[in-house]
């Protein structure tokens, strides 16, 4: 992401987004799931591995969606703020086995019986 004064970085695990997270102005890595190599290039671990966490505590729910133009990163991002109608939308074009494994294993936890045999249909796909 970059504004007007400063550039940030993000990754969860990659030893590949090391020179980006070194080059920016903040690097933010993921502690877990992260690479030796990648958080010790960032100036921030994220010791939960939820970047969602931190945009719900500064009140940035939207403009962090705004710029998670990926499919992959707002399919990470959308399922860590809960908003699994959004999910669904991506799923959908996505056509991921494994997202839609995700998908159905957060709707049954949350007890969204309807999305989740909505998940169990599009399994008989692959």
């Amino acid at each position: 992401m970059n504004s007007c004064c400063f550039s940030l970085s993000y990754t969860r695990d990659g030893t590949s987004d090391a020179p980006a997270l070194h080059e920016d102005d903040i690097g933010l890595a993921m502690g877990i799931q992260g690479t030796e190599v990648a958080k010790e290039s960032s100036d921030i671990v994220i010791l939960e591995d939820n970047f969602a966490s931190i945009v719900k505590s500064r009140g940035m729910i939207d403009e962090a969606l705004a710029v998670a133009t990926g499919l992959d990163y707002r399919f990470e991002l959308d399922i860590q703020l809960g908003k699994l109608e959004i999910v669904k939308d991506i799923v959908l074009v996505a056509q991921s086995e494994s997202k839609w494994k995700q998908l159905g294993e957060l709707a049954m936890s949350t007890g969204l019986l309807e999305m989740a045999k909505l998940q169990c249909s599009y399994k008989t796909i692959y």
